[in-house]
């Protein structure tokens, strides 16, 4: 699903199937796909259209319905050739998602009941891992019997985790595996565009980054049929899939462990109450997510200092909106607010006096230091020392180091140019920010704590 290709074939408007038109589409990880077609599809070609949905064809024969088209306009490149310029007629739509194995018409994709999301090396996080039996004489037959779908209501759609029990057997030793398959199902009452779907998939897909310690890429969301699953291919979530693959960014690059950090056999029946508290919480916490998942799964030429800066972002505005932190009550200090701005000179110019305003507006807040230092001590002392040795001294280079790049000073403080020590303050402040996530979510602190050591940057 999300590597690069090239599809020929002949498109098409579901109201005009006989104008068809022969084109390309082409998609490149990280970019939008596109459709680049050697004529008009519409009437009007030479006009901005948005084109709900489109149909194809592959020149292997597979239909295509492409959805929520964004773009579509006359594109034109220049040739040249010995007799001088010319123009090239081109059209492109710029497709939102991809719909494998069916053509659909609008009103069906925006009434979807279910969707199905296959995630890679959800079986590890799972906890059915293969059996090899190996015997030069003997044949095994093993039989897996699949286990109960767990459901967990999470308000406007339930969440099923289902396991699809399989036996195989492979090799001329008698090696024998049992697997399962193992995928989420996303249910609602009444259809729901594929839009509306996307959001619970991004906060499904970050509540397991955060229990495996790396990046979960999704494999394949499909749609349920009578016979089969229809493919679906999904632009905005397929950039996102390879964050951390060793394969093409090394091992240096990737922050990663090697078994789950938190797995369902380690939440066991607690698993639904953790879902159904990921849910009540993460819309208003998912930017927060977003940055220390980046933090976790950036890869060079980004600067590890981003990533530092990323997880003192994050951890301080998820302190504030969970916890809040004020140092007297917010109504004792409007007084004295009110006497620090009228004790500014009035000769002090407009764009100082404003600054002032504003610092003296939010300086009832916590501070940094205070809301690591609270943060920490939130968690059991053994649990501290697996997040950092010393968790004080842990405080106080995270306060200095970014202030230092924040403020920029020029007493020849604390410098951030040390990237060992950066690379070491992130380890603890991504371990300190997940074990915060996660906990919050229900998970056991001392589940927690027997895996946490292992979420570390390799450092070459």
């Amino acid at each position: 699903m999300i590597d690069s290709y090239d599809m020929e074939g002949e498109w098409w408007v579901p109201d005009a199937k006989d104008r068809r038109v022969s084109g390309k589409l082409e998609f490149r990880p990280g970019t939008d796909m596109r459709l680049i077609l050697s004529g008009s599809i519409v009437d009007d070609g030479l006009a901005p259209h948005k084109v709900d949905v489109i149909c194809g064809v592959s020149s292997s024969g597979e239909l295509i319905t492409l959805f929520q088209n964004a773009e579509y306009k006359q594109h034109m490149p220049f040739s040249i050739t010995k007799s001088g310029y010319h123009a090239v007629e081109r059209w492109h739509a710029i497709p939102k998602y991809i719909v494998k194995g069916e053509h659909f018409s609008g009103e069906q994709l925006k009434q979807i009941k279910v969707l199905r999301i296959n995630f890679e090396d959800l079986k590890s996080w799972y906890g059915q891992g293969a059996l090899d039996i190996q015997n030069e004489k003997t044949v095994f037959r093993i039989d897996t019997a699949p286990r109960e779908p767990i459901i967990v209501d999470c308000g406007k759609i339930s969440i099923w985790l289902i396991s699809t029990g399989t036996t195989t057997v492979r090799g001329d030793t008698w090696t024998i595996h049992f697997e399962s398959d193992v995928c989420f199902e996303l249910h609602v009452h009444n259809g729901c565009n594929l839009d509306d779907y996307m959001p619970a998939i991004i906060h499904l897909q970050n509540l397991l980054v955060f229990m495996m310690g790396h990046a979960m890429p999704i494999s394949k969301v499909s749609l349920p049929d009578e016979m089969h699953f229809t493919e679906i291919e999904i632009d905005f979530l397929a950039r996102f899939e390879k964050r951390n693959d060793p394969a093409r960014y090394g091992k240096a690059d990737v922050f990663t462990t090697y078994t789950p950090l938190v797995g369902l056999q380690d939440v066991k029946d607690g698993f639904p109450h953790c879902l159904q508290k990921w849910f009540s919480d993460c819309f208003q916490y998912h930017l927060i997510h977003n940055l220390v998942i980046h933090s976790m799964t950036q890869k060079r030429p980004i600067p590890r200092e981003s990533g530092f800066l990323f997880l003192v972002f994050a951890l301080e505005g998820y302190h504030a909106k969970r916890y809040g932190g004020t140092y007297i009550p917010p109504d004792d200090y409007v007084r004295i607010a009110d006497a620090l701005k009228n004790a500014i000179p009035n000769d002090v110019q407009s764009d100082l006096r404003e600054s002032l305003r504003s610092r003296i507006r939010y300086g009832n807040d916590y501070s940094l230091r205070k809301r690591l230092r609270y943060m920490m001590e939130t968690f059991e002392e053994q649990t501290q020392m697996v997040i950092a040795n010393d968790p004080q001294a842990l405080v106080n280079d995270v306060v200095d180091i970014r202030n230092d790049m924040v403020h920029c000073p020029n007493d020849g403080g604390t410098s951030y140019s040390d990237l060992p020590k950066i690379l070491a303050i992130s380890n603890s402040l991504t371990r300190l920010a997940v074990a915060l996530f996660l906990r919050d979510a229900g998970i056991p602190e001392d589940v927690l704590r027997c895996r946490l050591k292992t979420l570390h940057w390799d450092l070459v």
